[in-house]
C-alpha cells in the first residue's frame, strides 16, 4: 500500500494510536489535545496547520475519554506538509511522548478517510469491581442481575429535576462476565458510539450500581 496516500504530494495523514493510562488518565480531554500538540512539535514533525484567522495545528482526535479512564486504544490524525518514513516518525514521536501518553502504532492512511469521530461507532470498556470480601457477589449472581435489568429494556432515573431514562436496548449491545481473582469481577460491554463518551461511562456507571444492589 502506498504510503502517500494522497493526489496532494504536499499533504500526509499519519493515523496514531496511543494509551492514556496511570496518572494521566486524570488528564482532561483539551489537556491531551494541548499534550499531544506539544509532543508533535517536540519531535520535529512538519505539522499542517489550518486555514483562517486563527490557524493552528492540523489534528484530528478520537471522542474524549472520561477523565479517570485509562484507554490502549485512543487515535489521533496528524496532518503533515512533508513526508517522513513510518519507522523514522513513529520514533520520534514515542521519544517526544510521555510513557503514559505514548504511541502504539502509526500507520499513513488516505487523506480523504473519513473523520475518526465518524469512522468509530462502537465502544468497549472493561469494569473491574473490587467487591467486600464480606458479602461476595458471583458472576452468575451479577449476569442474572443484567438479565433482569435487561428484561426492562431500561433504567429510569433522576438528573437533577428530570426525569431520565437509560434506554438499554440501544446502549448495552452486549456484555461479558468472567470472574476474576476472588474479589473482582470484570464486565466487558460494546455500546454504539454516543454523544460524548463521558456521558456513556456515567451510564455504566449507574448501571453497575443498580445491578450491585440488586444482586
Amino acid at each position: 500500500m502506498s504510503e502517500r496516500l494522497t493526489d496532494n504530494p504536499t499533504l500526509f495523514r499519519l493515523r496514531v494510536r496511543y494509551g492514556k493510562r496511570d496518572r494521566l488518565k486524570y488528564l482532561g480531554h483539551l489537556e491531551v489535545i494541548h499534550t499531544i500538540e506539544r509532543i508533535v512539535r517536540r519531535a520535529g514533525l512538519p505539522y499542517a496547520v489550518t486555514q483562517g484567522f486563527s490557524p493552528h495545528m492540523r489534528v484530528g482526535f478520537s471522542s474524549a475519554l472520561p477523565v479517570g479512564t485509562s484507554s490502549t486504544c485512543e487515535w489521533y490524525d496528524l496532518f503533515m506538509t512533508e513526508f517522513v518514513a513510518l519507522d523514522e516518525a513513529f520514533e520520534r514521536l514515542a521519544a517526544a511522548s510521555p510513557a503514559d501518553l505514548a504511541p502504539i502504532e502509526a500507520a499513513y492512511i488516505d487523506v480523504r478517510t473519513p473523520a475518526l469521530t465518524a469512522q468509530l461507532t462502537r465502544l468497549s470498556y472493561r469494569i473491574d469491581l473490587h467487591l467486600d470480601p464480606e458479602a461476595p457477589v458471583s458472576a452468575d449472581e451479577v449476569r442474572r442481575a443484567i438479565d433482569t435489568l435487561r428484561a426492562d429494556h431500561g433504567i429510569d432515573y433522576a438528573r437533577g429535576k428530570k426525569s431520565k431514562r437509560l434506554d438499554l436496548d440501544h446502549t448495552l449491545v452486549g456484555y461479558e462476565l468472567t470472574a476474576g481473582s476472588a474479589r473482582t469481577i470484570w464486565f466487558s460491554c460494546s455500546t454504539p458510539m454516543p454523544t460524548t463518551r463521558a456521558l456513556c461511562v456515567r451510564k455504566f456507571c449507574f448501571l453497575l450500581l443498580m445491578f450491585c444492589c440488586r444482586a
